[in-house]
């Protein structure tokens, strides 16, 4: 984040830059010089005047498993993508959400200061005309269970490199601190004795 972050936010200072985020391209036709691009924008049921104070992701009560932190469940229902995401706009998961499945909740919108919480929001289908397309796909992470000879995923205290990451991450799920996986524990005997291995699979 350290190098993404400066960039991530100048990009969305750029006003030649029209930056479209929770958007999933639906299909792509044309040629070059001349495509045509749907995009499908999934609903934040969250309004852009969001100002990203945090107060509706406080008095959520739902913990949900947070992917930037490997699984860890430290995030709640509304929340930030992660810690210095862009645009820093709350979002809401319908598939954990209390109000999305019909229980009364509404604690988030109650907090909210500038009304930014929608949940009827929905779906949009933009379409855009544009002249090039760059396809930049990302990755996901090696399953370093596939390698049963490091003991990922049988042994708790096998982590792989990007779980130490972001354990020794400020923004992390331990805010930095190095604890041993299995039971958090702090003790340096414990953890010399037992081992926390780090899996860095090529």
């Amino acid at each position: 984040m350290c190098s993404l972050s400066p960039l991530m936010n100048e990009v969305i200072a750029n006003p030649k830059i029209t930056l479209l985020t929770w958007t999933e391209v639906e299909s792509l036709s044309g040629s070059a010089g001349n495509f045509t691009v749907k995009l499908r924008k999934k609903p934040r049921y969250v309004h852009d005047n969001c100002t990203g104070c945090g107060r509706c992701s406080r008095v959520c009560p739902v913990l949900v498993e947070n992917e930037f932190n490997c699984g860890y469940m430290d995030k709640k229902a509304i929340s930030l993508r992660f810690s210095q995401s862009v645009p820093k706009i709350y979002c809401i998961d319908p598939d954990y959400c209390l109000q999305f499945k019909g229980e009364t909740c509404g604690k988030c919108a109650e907090a909210c200061k500038s009304g930014a919480i929608d949940f009827s929001q929905k779906e949009e289908i933009i379409e855009l005309n544009v002249g090039a397309v760059i396809v930049a796909t990302g990755f996901e992470e090696y399953n370093a269970s596939q390698k049963p000879q490091y003991g990922y995923g049988i042994f708790k205290n096998v982590m792989t490199q990007m779980e130490l990451a972001r354990m020794l991450g400020i923004n992390g799920p331990t805010k930095g601190t190095l604890v041993r996986p299995s039971d958090f524990s702090l003790n340096p005997d414990a953890v010399s004795s037992t081992g926390t291995c780090v899996v860095k699979v090529p």
